[in-house]
């Protein structure tokens, strides 16, 4: 009887290709030992290489895994756990294959080598567990919560619903037909709102409006900027120039301007500050400040001068430094210097 099971769990290593023939010229080569059969809950027999001797040899790292005291300290009131057994989770692992020939055993006239991590080497629960890290990895960020212990895995969580009569009754934060779809929003929030105020949040996941990307619906390529979309209303409302100047107590109604002098600008708070180029090439500095369905913008004075009457040459080296050089500079510097200054930024 124990000789059938040894014959049958060695036919079926070779049909998975577990094991393979030694080539004719390297048998008693390499590194031999004997193959075991351990017996198993289920009847079945599970071969193991005796690699007692050759473990002499391995350098064995010392690594962490889950144990009892932590599995039991993650679990919370009302969950549901399942266990999953990886059957042979070891002979899923390739073998390097130059070191084959370290896993070797003869039966008979004939010489095996294993090509897959087998039973028995000291060095097999690391480098089964280091594997399953990454797949963890993967059900952790869909939101599987599993815990491994070699080839064990507890899967656990709480329930979402109880079935009557072939129909879902799901639990308060969960809907769907199946109750697949969760009612928290916690993973579609940012510092601007639900998915970024550009979408919608379904099943904890950012829907977003069209012409945004990303996972939260930050980007959008061919979206203007604010300072982009209102420069044409600073324009036309402070200078009377622009493309919109002929319809501009139309086209910028919800906007409100107020133009202040250079002098007094001193405008610290980023957030909302404003350049953009304007008609003729010079450089308008502006603040934004959205309030509902109006928009407040506080305009920068130009400094009026002569072209090129004191206005100082532009050293590029000083804009490694926010600091503008010291010195009057007019519209015609300051563009050439935010110019120069977005050119340096984006190399």
């Amino acid at each position: 009887m124990r000789a059938r099971a040894f014959s049958q769990a060695l036919q079926s290593l070779r049909q998975d290709r577990v094991i393979v023939l030694v080539p004719e010229d390297e048998r008693f080569c390499g590194f031999y030992s004997n193959l075991v059969m351990v017996p198993q809950k289920d009847g079945r027999v599970r071969p193991i290489l005796d690699l007692k001797l050759l473990n002499r040899f391995v350098k064995v790292h010392h690594f962490r895994m889950e144990s009892l005291r932590s599995v039991i300290a993650s679990m919370e009131h009302g969950e549901f756990l399942a266990s999953i057994d990886i059957r042979d989770a070891y002979l899923h692992i390739p073998i390097f294959p130059p070191h084959e020939r370290f896993l070797r055993f003869a039966v008979g006239e004939e010489h095996f080598q294993f090509t897959t991590l087998p039973f028995g080497l000291a060095t097999a629960p690391r480098v089964f567990t280091k594997v399953m890290a990454a797949v963890m990895a993967i059900l952790h960020s869909r939101g599987l919560v599993v815990l491994p212990y070699l080839d064990d895995l507890l899967v656990k969580g709480l329930t979402r619903g109880v079935c009557s009569c072939g129909i879902c009754k799901c639990a308060s934060n969960y809907t769907g037909s199946a109750c697949g779809c969760s009612r928290d929003t916690s993973a579609c929030m940012t510092h601007d709102g639900i998915c970024s105020g550009h979408g919608k949040c379904e099943c904890n996941k950012c829907v977003c409006d069209k012409g945004y990307f990303n996972k939260l619906c930050s980007d959008c390529p061919g979206c203007q900027t604010p300072c982009q979309n209102y420069s044409t209303c600073v324009e036309c409302k402070a200078f009377t120039t622009g493309p919109q100047k002929e319809s501009c107590s139309l086209y910028c109604a919800r906007v409100n301007v107020t133009m202040i002098k250079a002098s007094e600008w001193n405008w610290k708070d980023k957030d909302g500050l404003c350049q953009e180029k304007g008609e003729g090439g010079s450089v308008i500095t502006f603040h934004i400040t959205e309030d509902g369905d109006l928009v407040h913008i506080i305009v920068k004075e130009k400094q009026v001068r002569q072209d090129g009457a004191g206005c100082q040459s532009v050293d590029m080296t000083s804009l490694e430094t926010e600091e503008s050089p010291a010195g009057p500079i007019c519209d015609r510097c300051e563009s050439e210097l935010i110019l120069a200054s977005r050119f340096l930024a984006q190399n």
